[in-house]
């Protein structure tokens, strides 16, 4: 038997190797080749470390760390609430006789209570959502039709009304109809015909005989035509009139930095924007009570700033033909008049604001011209600027390398990792298996500064490399978690000297398999 051994680098020469051995020899052939591909990589820049939607480049290219939160959903959207209400009216009939088709047997306007409005005083109330449920019940020996309507509220421009037709019924046995109307965008005017009244609503409710009836309807005194009306769900999308002194509060958690685990770090200035808008068309206080940073080491630290605790006046909105304009409220918090400064080097993950609000602390003032769109109430929008003119010390950051392997790409265990800081920070690596654990370690690298250059400022990337030999208990979790973290630790040179950011610095992982791979054609 003659055998001949080669050794390829690429499964391209091994493929050309197999394709001239069947062409020119038939004498079996075994080859034993080892071969790299990577199984996985990683780029981590400052938009991961500190979140993409919390950066920004001025106008001379460096980054800013730009912390925008607006919050709306404050919850207070009850300020005006309309309470789901049932009203029962029984017709009684006051004579006996025999009645023909289309003959009105009730015809009567009167002012409803089924909106149940608190002690809100309305002239104006629109809809979101509800249902207005109706059930007719007939004990007439006789055909009837029932209308109810309520002319002063509409849906797409049409009056709200119920049309029923109930079959002849008895005293015994009453004919039961039931039936809903959806209540979306539903339009009420509650001011009356003067346009100066509060929650007036009137119905226009007609019984009569069904004219399409070929029976005459036989009507009996003490017989009963019962109609039921039920609100249900009712949600407020605008309302109009006097809401009343009301006070709200607000506790909220915000996240902010929500990448990094420990470290501390230095910055050089900043500042935060306060600005709260008021939609709603009444007058307001509004105290900002606390905001409590909690930063990347456990540590608690209180903004500290005047205006803390202390009630600010909100003018009402206006209504225009454009819309509502709201007022604001605007404050800048620096470094002159509080501890921002100080908050935001704690690298915190979250933030906790209280506050409260009091709506029309001067009564009744606008004579019942109080607005409110629940979609629009009061927002409170907090911008903090901070420059990335900073310094870090033992800033923990971690980041996984999802693996794309086959067991033969690391048969024999060996993983080879390819670091790579381009990066003005010294920098240690630590990897491991799965998740960090000290049995999960497979190794560490330290990699120096990059050096930037004099004009543009870029980075020149700083590598180094190493190779794990993986034992067997490792390769088990290899092959059952299918990642690597590497947590990164980042310090400035000559803490707490500060450093600039640019875009166009950034971390790399690369990690690449080995094996052994034996090939035999042919037979002996």
């Amino acid at each position: 038997m003659r055998k001949r051994t080669l050794k390829y680098l690429s499964y391209f020469s091994i493929a050309v190797a197999i394709i001239l051995g069947e062409s020119c020899r038939k004498s079996p052939t075994d080859w034993n080749t080892s071969w790299t591909a990577p199984i996985g990589n990683g780029r981590i820049t400052l938009e991961d470390i500190l979140g993409n939607e919390n950066l920004a480049v001025d106008e001379w290219g460096w980054y800013h760390l730009v912390l925008d939160t607006t919050i709306s959903d404050f919850g207070w959207d009850d300020i005006v609430q309309i309470e789901d209400t049932t009203i029962t009216k029984s017709y009684f009939m006051p004579f006996t006789l025999d009645v023909p088709p289309g003959v009105n047997i009730i015809n009567q306007f009167q002012n409803e209570s089924f909106l149940n409005t608190g002690s809100a005083a309305l002239r104006k109330l629109y809809l979101k959502s509800g249902k207005l449920k109706y059930k007719l019940s007939n004990s007439i020996n006789g055909q009837i039709q029932c209308t109810y309507e309520l002319p002063t509220a509409f849906i797409n421009g049409v009056p709200l009304q119920v049309n029923a037709v109930a079959y002849p019924g008895s005293a015994s046995t009453p004919f039961v109809l039931e039936g809903e109307l959806d209540l979306a965008g539903c339009q009420i005017d509650l001011s009356g015909p003067n346009g100066f009244s509060v929650n007036e609503l009137k119905s226009h409710i007609v019984i009569q005989t069904d004219p399409n009836s070929n029976q005459d309807a036989q009507v009996n005194a003490g017989d009963q035509v019962k109609v039921e009306m039920e609100l249900v769900d009712p949600v407020v999308s605008y309302a109009k009139g006097y809401f009343g002194m009301q006070t709200r509060t607000f506790d909220r958690e915000i996240a902010l930095l929500t990448g990094l685990k420990s470290g501390q770090a230095q910055f050089g200035g900043g500042f935060v924007q306060l600005d709260v808008a008021n939609f709603i068309g009444m007058d307001a206080f509004f105290q900002l009570d606390s905001c409590r940073y909690f930063g990347v080491n456990g540590e608690q630290t209180d903004l500290v700033h005047p205006i803390l605790g202390v009630n600010q006046t909100l003018s009402r909105a206006t209504e225009t033909s454009f819309g509502i304009s709201p007022t604001h409220w605007l404050f800048d918090i620096g470094e002159a008049n509080s501890n921002v400064i100080e908050c935001v080097e704690t690298l915190p993950n979250r933030m906790k604001m209280k506050a409260k609000a009091t709506f029309n602390p001067f009564g009744n003032v606008n004579a019942y011209n109080d607005f409110i769109d629940t979609d629009h109430i009061v927002s409170v929008r907090m911008v903090t600027d901070i420059p990335l003119q900073m310094a870090f010390q033992e800033v923990v950051f971690e980041s996984k390398i999802p693996l794309d392997f086959s067991d033969e790409s690391v048969q024999q265990g060996r993983i080879k990792v390819r670091l790579t800081n381009a990066f003005p920070l010294q920098v240690e690596a630590n990897v491991f298996v799965g998740g960090i654990a000290a049995i999960h370690q497979l190794g560490t690298v330290e990699l120096p500064a990059a050096p930037l250059e004099a004009v543009t400022l870029a980075a020149t990337p700083q590598s180094s490399s190493f190779e794990i030999q993986c034992n067997e208990w490792q390769m088990d979790e290899l092959r059952q978690r299918r990642f690597l973290t590497v947590q990164w630790v980042l310090n400035t040179l000559d803490y707490p000297n500060l450093v600039g950011f640019r875009p166009g610095y950034y971390l790399d992982a690369v990690a690449v398999g080995s094996a052994e791979v034996n090939v035999m054609l042919g037979n002996e």
